[in-house]
């Protein structure tokens, strides 16, 4: 940085320009304040373009570039996790680049240091009552940026809930809860309520920050609990059984105190790979949304949508269950007319959006002024609701 000052017969100018090297006369002789002047406008001017077409250093390039290594998208990173009003030029200077450090340190779950650190890698805070349920041969270490980004949002709307405890209930009780309000059936958004209702925070963070994805996650703080869902499906009946899957989780009590189940992939996992903890989840769901442990739907070859969709709203209707869940059971039982099931949503469940569904519920029943402002539009912004904060305001 180059500084001085430039002296005239009637006053003192200084002048402050990075990254200049410019040697300037260090007198002007004159007798006219009006030249005087011109002449400062002409050299302020000439200096300035001068800058403009210098290279300038962009002091977060090193830090968003260790960052991708370790598995975020630069794009998430800029765009979500820092501060909607964040400059990179705030990190100019020592003290803007120890905001920016705070800030993805706190919401990427990373050490501070290793951001600090020029050449080395970022550092995940540890987390050992984390785990994982994969496929064979998925790494994962790869899974720990979408985990962490997860934990830390899961974290924060707890602050924003209910913080009634929970009380141990059974797949049937809560069933049985749900269809004395008068419901013809468990759907999404009568499950989403009971969950928020009964101090367990649900949202939609489809794939949060990494390039690896998660199906979803249990995670529990203390006696709080909650649960992130991550797969992007847009029909309902989708998303009901991964949510009735994570809450059996909670519910058989595989969650250790201040820890979390990271399920990789609900439906990719090999049938052969039997995992108890696994198995007892999917018993909860499906006794959740059918009454029974073991639903075999229906017989039948069934090879159109409509006539698909037609029995299932008869069968849905008879026993109190979902018919977009009865088509995909039916759709899971004769695996080769799986991309009937697509077909025949399009009909049982036009028009629908569940991740919307999922986080507007979420939106409904956040308490923002238990954050800070800046938490509180962090976590609008995760859940894609940052537009709807003043329709949701407490």
């Amino acid at each position: 940085m180059r500084e001085g000052t430039l002296s005239t017969d009637y006053c003192t100018f200084s002048f402050n320009y990075p990254q200049l090297e410019i040697d300037l006369p260090c007198t002007f002789l004159s007798s006219c304040r009006y030249r005087q002047q011109t002449i400062w406008r002409t050299i302020f001017s000439t200096l300035e373009r001068i800058r403009n077409t210098m290279p300038r250093k962009r002091p977060m390039t090193a830090v968003f570039k260790r960052l991708e290594d370790a598995g975020f998208k630069r794009a998430f990173v800029k765009e979500t996790v820092l501060p909607s009003w964040w400059d990179d030029e705030i990190a100019s200077t020592p003290s803007g680049m120890e905001e920016a450090i705070w800030f993805l340190a706190t919401r990427l779950g990373v050490q501070p240091s290793s951001l600090r650190t020029e050449g080395g890698a970022v550092e995940f805070v540890a987390a050992s009552n984390v785990r994982y349920k994969t496929r064979n041969g998925v790494d994962v270490e790869k899974l720990y940026p979408a985990r962490s980004v997860a934990l830390r949002a899961l974290r924060l709307a707890c602050l924003t809930s209910d913080q009634r405890p929970l009380r141990p209930m059974t797949a049937q009780d809560i069933r049985n809860e749900i269809l004395r309000n008068g419901k013809p059936w468990v759907s999404l958004d009568d499950l989403l309520d009971w969950c928020w209702t009964h101090g367990i925070p649900v949202l939609h963070l489809g794939n949060p920050g990494g390039r690896t994805k998660m199906d979803g996650m249990a995670a529990r703080f203390g006696d709080r609990f909650a649960i992130a869902l991550c797969v992007n499906y847009r029909e309902p009946s989708r998303q009901l059984f991964n949510l009735a899957h994570e809450l059996g989780h909670i519910m058989s009590g595989h969650l250790p105190e201040d820890g979390a189940l990271v399920d990789e992939g609900f439906e990719k996992r090999d049938p052969d790979d039997r995992d108890t903890e696994e198995d007892q989840a999917n018993e909860f769901a499906t006794t959740l949304l059918t009454g029974e442990r073991d639903y075999q739907c229906f017989s039948g070859d069934f090879n159109r949508a409509p006539t698909l969709a037609m029995r299932s709203r008869e069968i849905g209707v008879r026993h109190r269950i979902s018919p977009g869940f009865v088509s995909l059971v039916y759709c899971h039982l004769n695996p080769r007319k799986w991309r009937l099931s697509a077909e025949t949503l399009k009909i049982l469940e036009p028009d629908t959006n569940a991740i919307e569904e999922i986080n507007r519920t979420a939106a409904k029943h956040l308490d923002l002024s238990c954050l800070s402002e800046e938490d509180a539009d962090y976590l609008l912004r995760l859940i894609g609701m940052e537009d709807k904060e003043a329709e949701f305001a407490h």
